[in-house]
């Protein structure tokens, strides 16, 4: 192989210049090699911190959230059934409060709302045979006209005042004998009481006092007088 910078020959194997030192063969370049591709993978950390346990007293306040907003809905599930009748609405006293406030303002629509329910009236036009016209018509003449003019247009609101002081339930052969009786009507009484009423009432100058007592029954989900038990008026 000969030198090419100075001529000389040297062997085939040689691959520097016996004379000059040159290089005798001529170094091939590297192929490129393409980058190679990889994904970065984020540094795991040294540990990862531990969710932190759930607190007791945040359990059971959480669990007593819960028991207020359930007994919250039971309350209101009891309102809304007592408003509609479904728990039997109305107290015995409704029907004296109402009877009284009747006699003070001279108001007899209300002193027969007192004593007389729907069911009566069915029962009663069912039995005599007249239209609700005519009862309501013979109630004007005979009940609402004379107890009008009994009262002269007085307003007893001062003068008339009671004070219901207690309620006892009939005892059960008393409470059959009042079944019966509403059952001519074909009314359905499910409890009775008898109820004492203080009453006191003060007309031109002079002050009487008295013991009333009434005996109300309870027709469906309401309380009413029984006009034929008034003891003391």
């Amino acid at each position: 192989m000969f030198c090419g910078k100075c001529g000389v020959q040297n062997p085939e194997e040689a691959a520097f210049c016996q004379e000059c030192g040159a290089p005798l063969r001529t170094p091939q370049p590297l192929a490129p090699q393409e980058p190679a591709q990889f994904s970065p993978v984020p540094p795991a950390p040294a540990y990862a911190p531990a969710a932190p346990a759930p607190d007791a007293h945040s359990q059971k306040f959480k669990k007593i959230g819960v028991a207020v907003v359930a007994g919250g809905a039971v309350v209101i599930i009891l309102l809304v059934l007592l408003l509609t009748g479904v728990l039997g609405g109305g107290s015995y006293k409704d029907p004296i409060n109402q009877f009284f406030k009747g006699l003070q303002h001279g108001n007899m629509e209300a002193l027969m709302d007192s004593m007389i329910s729907d069911e009566m009236v069915k029962g009663f036009l069912k039995e005599s045979g007249m239209s609700k016209k005519e009862f309501n018509s013979m109630m004007q003449k005979e009940v609402y006209d004379e107890f009008g003019s009994m009262l002269g247009g007085l307003d007893l609101s001062d003068n008339l005042k009671y004070k219901i002081k207690g309620a006892e339930d009939l005892d059960k052969d008393s409470l059959e004998d009042v079944q019966d009786d509403y059952e001519e009507l074909g009314v359905r009484v499910k409890a009775a009481k008898e109820v004492e009423v203080k009453v006191s009432i003060e007309l031109f100058g002079q002050k009487e006092e008295d013991e009333v007592t009434f005996q109300v029954v309870q027709i469906g989900n309401r309380w009413y007088i029984n006009p034929d038990e008034i003891d003391g008026f």
